[in-house]
Formats: structure tokens, sequence, C-alpha cells
């Protein structure tokens, strides 16, 4: 079974759909209100499958309301946000929301992470949908098509950077508990971090579309004592490569590559089971293989 294992598989959706948005977003203001419904799926070597359906319904002065519902084996969230753009190269983001999950034999989707008294082994505690995952966040995006400068099929340049903060809480978490959601590695907390995503890329009149690359960072902002020493002050870098297909008028497929950044841990303490225990070297991270992942999006 293909099974989710990554927290933000939704955010990297997100950031995947950045792909020509940025030369769209440049002639909202010309368009006329209109609503639009998207299904994709995803896969990945990770064991991820998430399927998602969300909708855009563009407002007024360049207001756009979205909302969006997904599910995965181990479990299910929907959204709901607005976006605005008071220039054609800026976008305003404000966004909410709400998931749960379950869990199975081969992953776990929603469990508090606690250490083993006495040791320093973890140990994953919490029935199926044992309290909501709720989220809120706001941020903004600077994008540019060197196409709106200098119009032609051939010279979508694209750019695109968003920067934002969220927060995230789950209902049956005490404060400094952590938690596990989507099968990730166990080390949520309720609080703030920052979320960033910044793509590069070439759009073509051709099947091919879309070639890029993307950078997505992550920081948590909890604030923890001592956190540093198992690396909770260092932010997180996940890199990829992009390429994006028009398979048809309605149907597209998005291909990526990824390679992530890892914390170094010291001999004594890297096979700890309770990522608290761990202390990072010197040197605290590396770079390493993460995914392939495809997605594929179809216009409704």
């Amino acid at each position: 079974m293909i099974v989710s294992r990554v927290t933000r598989l939704a955010r990297n959706i997100s950031a995947l759909a950045c792909i020509g948005l940025a030369s769209a977003s440049l002639v909202a203001a010309e368009e006329t209100s209109s609503s639009r419904t998207q299904l994709s799926m995803t896969a990945a070597t990770t064991m991820e499958f998430q399927t998602k359906i969300a909708h855009a319904y563009d407002l007024r002065d360049n207001l756009t309301l979205k909302l969006s519902a997904s599910v995965s084996p181990v479990s299910v969230n929907a959204t709901a946000g607005t976006s605005w753009l008071p220039f054609p190269f800026l976008e305003l983001a404000l966004n909410s929301s709400i998931g749960s999950g379950w869990n199975i034999s081969i992953a776990d989707g929603l469990r508090i992470n606690q250490r083993v008294e006495g040791t320093n082994d973890s140990e994953l505690v919490g029935s199926a949908f044992a309290g909501l995952v709720l989220g809120v966040e706001g941020g903004a995006a600077f994008q540019l098509d060197y196409a709106a400068l200098v119009p032609g099929d051939w010279n979508h340049i694209l750019f695109r950077t968003y920067h934002g903060l969220k927060y995230q809480a789950f209902t049956a978490a005490d404060a400094g508990e952590s938690w596990l959601y989507q099968a990730d590695e166990g080390e949520n907390r309720n609080g703030w971090s920052y979320e960033g995503t910044t793509f590069i890329g070439y759009q073509m009149p051709v099947i091919l579309n879309t070639i890029g690359l993307l950078a997505e960072g992550n920081l948590y902002l909890y604030d923890s004592p001592e956190g540093e020493i198992w690396g909770d002050d260092l932010m997180q870098w996940i890199l990829g490569a992009v390429m994006n297909f028009t398979v048809t008028s309605k149907l597209g497929l998005t291909i990526i590559s990824q390679a992530r950044t890892a914390r170094n841990f010291t001999s004594a303490t890297e096979d700890y089971g309770f990522y608290q225990d761990r202390v990072v070297t010197d040197d605290p991270v590396r770079l390493q293989f993460y995914r392939f992942a495809a997605i594929l999006t179809l216009t409704l």
C-alpha cells in the first residue's frame, strides 16, 4: 500500500502549483470572475499517496477564494483560504486548515510521540481520530514573468518566491508535547514555524511546458529550551528539479526529483529513539536524496 509519510505533502503540492502561476497571475487583473476545479493525485518513491480536490473562485479586485479537501491512506484534510494581488508582482495569502488521522499496520497517521521513561527510546501513543490538527498561515509571494515585459511565447522566464508564518496545533497535545502527523518524523509541537518556497523556471509552448528548480524551506520557531542541541534551530531544506507536461488542455503531469537536508548526530546519540536526546555535531547537516514524485492534475 502506498502511504503518505510526510507532514508537508500538501504544502509540497501547493509549491509545485506555482509552475506557470507567475505568468497567469500577471494578467489576472484583466480576467473576468470565474471558478475552476482541479483534481490531483500524488505518488512518490517515499511511499506517499494523496488525492486532492481544489476549487478556486475569482471574486473581485484580484481576490480569490480557495477551498480544498485531500485524503491519504492515514489522514484527511480540508483547507480554506484567500489570495489577493494588489499588484501583478505581489500576492498576499491567508489560509486555514483542519485535519485528522488514523493508524494502520504499516504507518501512523496521528500520534503523540513521547520518551519512554528512564530511557532514550520513544513510543507513539493515541488512537485514531484522537484530535484535530488545526493550522493557520499567512504570507506573501513576489513573482515575475519576463514575458510580461518582453512579450513572446518563448520569453516566459518565471520567478516566484513565497514566505510565510504558520501556526499548527494538535488539539490532544499539551504544550511542549511532540506529535506525529501523516507518518512524519514526529517532531511537531504546537506552535509557529516559517514556511518558504522559491521557484525559478522556463515555460515553453510545447508538451514539456515548464522546467525549473524548486527550493522549500521550513524552520521551527518553537523556542524550545536547549532545542539547538538536537538541531531544532536548523533550517530544513528540500531542493528539487521540476518538469511539467501539458498532456491535454485539461490534464497536466508534474515530475520532480528532490534532495533534502538531514541532521548529523554524534555517534553516541544517533541511534537514540527519542529525537530530543540526540546531539548534532559541529557539522550539523548533510544533503541526501529524498524522493521522485509525480503529480497528475485534471482540470474539471
